[in-house]
């Protein structure tokens, strides 16, 4: 770990936010998908 731990939080949350968009973008694209069938 770094020992700056303010640096490695806003990476870590940077990180989490670009996953939580991608989950979201994926799981909009599962729910079209379902409604098509």
């Amino acid at each position: 770990m770094s020992p700056n731990g303010e640096e490695v939080a806003a990476a870590e949350g940077r990180q989490q936010r670009r996953a939580d968009a991608g989950l979201e973008r994926a799981g909009a694209l599962e729910e079209k998908e379902e409604v098509k069938e």
